[in-house]
């Protein structure tokens, strides 16, 4: 009797409608079952998702931390959201076709092998996909990708990708906003890694630890075309460009604390602004030199035309 006790308390359950409504109990939900929009049965060690038939009105799910290792039994969840089955025993993304509202997919440490069955005819809105500390190794394991029309935020972490491969289906995700992909071999064998997954994921605003700034892609633009020199120097007119912000904004809020009384002591201009000022100071004064040459010969040009006429 004590033996059948300690397994029921520390062994895989069964998710049965009584314990789903103990569920609901103990974290202050509705008994009725339809008028639930969110379920938190987290670590309480089911192995299956089952009973959940009469709570249809379901937009968020959490089911991490179980020892679920099969998706199934979200027939009724037409409603549903986002489903968070981390940290189960999982190998294979499956029966998720009833769930056409889905916006958020955390399948994170997991057994899975293969990306499939979430494309966009599955999971048509399907925004967030966590793939994190899973098996997924090779670019055949992740082609499926090209089909998440929708995804913007895409975690692969910690896998086990090795495939440069991976760079080419990446580029296909149009709406690709944020990768994570540290902790997979594939890191070290890109050549220059961040600047060819910058260059080839045209959308994206977020690498790994790093946000991508507008610098970040003129600096890999202009490495693409020229190598690091040209590189270098990209990345040195935008630092100039910031400087002469900085400048400005400092100067204006010194003219605005010291209004009627006096013109402040502004920041100089650096030494290589000044340099710009002048150059371009002189291109305008050669295009008006143009603009007076212009003018001079389309006089000459009528004084001839008039002296043909005269002497005709």
């Amino acid at each position: 009797m004590v033996r059948e006790c300690v397994e029921e308390s520390f062994g895989p359950k069964k998710m049965t409608k009584k314990s789903i409504v103990d569920s609901c109990k103990k974290n202050k939900l509705y008994i009725t079952p339809h008028l639930n929009d969110i379920l938190y049965l987290n670590y309480s060690g089911y192995n299956a998702i089952e009973s959940l038939e009469e709570y249809v009105g379901l937009k968020c799910l959490w089911l991490e931390c179980n020892a679920i290792s099969e998706i199934k039994g979200l027939e009724y969840q037409t409603e549903l959201k986002c489903l968070y089955l981390q940290n189960n025993l999982i190998t294979k993304i499956e029966n998720l076709d009833s769930c056409k509202q889905l916006d958020t997919l955390n399948l994170s440490h997991n057994h899975i092998t293969r990306i499939e069955n979430c494309g966009h005819d599955i999971l048509p809105v399907l925004n967030t996909l966590n793939l994190s500390h899973n098996y997924l190794k090779t670019a055949d394991n992740l082609d499926h990708l090209r089909h998440c029309n929708f995804v913007s935020v895409l975690d692969l972490s910690h896998n086990r990708i090795e495939d440069i491969a991976i760079v080419k289906i990446l580029g296909g995700m149009k709406e690709l906003r944020v990768l994570t992909m540290t902790g997979n071999p594939v890191v070290n064998e890109i050549p220059s890694y961040r600047k060819t997954l910058i260059l080839e994921c045209k959308n994206l605003t977020y690498l790994d630890t790093r946000p991508v700034f507008d610098r970040d892609r003129a600096c890999a633009e202009a490495w693409k075309r020229g190598g690091y020199e040209e590189e270098r120097k990209e990345l040195l007119r935008w630092k100039k460009e910031e400087q002469r912000k900085i400048r400005r904004s400092i100067n204006a809020t010194l003219r605005m604390r010291h209004r009627g009384d006096g013109e402040p002591e502004l920041l100089k201009t650096s030494s290589d602004e000044e340099d710009e000022d002048k150059a371009s100071k002189c291109g305008k004064d050669m295009s008006s030199m143009l603009e007076i040459n212009q003018k001079t010969n389309e006089q000459a040009w009528a004084e001839v035309e008039k002296n043909v006429l005269h002497y005709s």
